[in-house]
Order: C-alpha cells, then sequence, then structure tokens
C-alpha cells in the first residue's frame, strides 16, 4: 500500500467590518493542513485530513494550475482523528485541496439614537 502526504498552505480571507465600506480584506495565513492519499483497492483512492480542519471543504480539479475547483461530494468518515474521503480514480489525474469556506457576516445595525421625549403638563 501507498500513501502520499501532500503539505497546503491555506489562507483565509477575513473582511473585517471597519474595511467594508472601502471593499478591503485582510488576509490571515493560518496553519498548514495535511492531505494524506491512500490507495484502496485498484480503483478508488481515499484522501484524508486531520479533525481540526472539519470546517475544510475537500476540492478537486483535473488541472493544476486549476481555473475552477469542484467540491467533493462523496461521504465524508471519521475514524479517530481523521476525516476521510473515498474517491473513484476514473479520471487519469486529478488535483486535490482543502479551502476555509469564506463567510462574510453583516456587521451589527447601528444603534438607534437616543430619543428622549419631555412631557410637560399643562393648565
Amino acid at each position: 500500500m501507498r500513501r502520499f502526504t501532500f503539505i497546503l498552505m491555506l489562507v483565509v480571507a477575513t473582511v473585517y467590518s471597519a474595511h467594508r465600506s472601502s471593499g478591503q480584506g485582510i488576509v490571515v495565513p493560518v496553519q498548514q493542513a495535511e492531505l494524506s492519499i491512500t490507495r484502496v483497492g485498484t480503483a478508488a483512492i481515499q484522501v484524508s485530513w486531520r479533525t481540526n480542519y472539519g470546517d475544510q471543504v475537500l476540492e478537486y480539479a483535473h488541472s493544476f494550475p486549476a481555473a475552477t475547483w469542484s467540491t467533493v461530494t462523496n461521504a465524508v468518515t471519521t475514524n479517530a482523528n481523521r476525516l476521510a474521503v473515498t474517491v473513484q480514480t476514473d479520471a487519469s489525474q486529478q488535483f486535490y485541496r482543502l479551502r476555509q469556506p469564506l463567510v462574510l457576516t453583516k456587521p451589527p445595525a447601528p444603534t438607534p439614537p437616543d430619543i428622549r421625549v419631555r412631557v410637560r403638563r399643562t393648565k
């Protein structure tokens, strides 16, 4: 059984609300993730990674560099501290990566101004 290991650098782009109006973002590098690829039988491989990257999405492309990546939709299994996906190897070549989905949240709504009403009794 042959085992291949690939080290990928993940980059997460986080847009902070202070920069939202100007359209600028801040890129924050995160810890490297390790993908392990193991042959399973003659027509499949298992791609696995540590569970602390459970919020990552496994993607594939048929060439590299790739203009577009597609999400692997096969079921993800957990074994000890690893997540794994088994995929068929019917393509001549495929490239895999883990990607952190970019989630933009709206900044909190502005607090309405403090309105005070003075009531006077008239005679």
